[in-house]
């Protein structure tokens, strides 16, 4: 009888959170549960809805990613700098992959939104001269190789 009132006496204690870990289970019961009562097509459209906004994501952020490329690689290597935005875009939204490779998000979309930041940027070069200081190319250091002792 004494463990029995122990018992009840931790359970009224810890009532709120009793309640509140209770009240957390259910709600994460019930989003389970109507996620997998969801069709596949509704699943689908669902996935293409977070797809849509990571390629908001993403066209919000370009224009930053596009000025330190150039910044950090010059002119006339736009390979290069498409390779490294690429690589970038991949490593700030790991969801970007998963979405081309499972086809809710089309590689050609983020090639031409890549193209768009990039004719916005140079829109911009024209036009603002605090831009072109901002995103001047980083000098190129030559270094000599060092005299050879006899």
């Amino acid at each position: 009888m004494k463990n029995f009132m122990a018992f009840l006496t931790a359970v009224y204690n810890n009532l709120p959170l009793i309640l509140t870990i209770i009240a957390i289970l259910f709600g994460i019961g019930v989003k389970v549960r109507n996620f997998l009562m969801q069709s596949s097509e509704e699943k689908k459209a669902q996935l293409k809805e977070q797809a849509d906004k990571v390629v908001e994501l993403v066209k919000e952020g370009l224009l930053s990613l596009v000025s330190k490329a150039e910044k950090e690689w010059g002119s006339g290597t736009g390979v290069i700098k498409k390779a490294w935005v690429w690589g970038q875009l991949q490593a700030q939204y790991d969801k970007l992959t998963d979405y081309i490779t499972s086809g809710l998000i089309d590689q050609k979309v983020i090639d031409d939104l890549i193209e768009t930041a990039v004719d916005e940027l140079n829109e911009l070069l024209k036009k603002n001269d605090k831009v072109v200081k901002a995103v001047e190319a980083v000098p190129t250091v030559v270094v000599e190789a060092a005299p050879k002792e006899e």
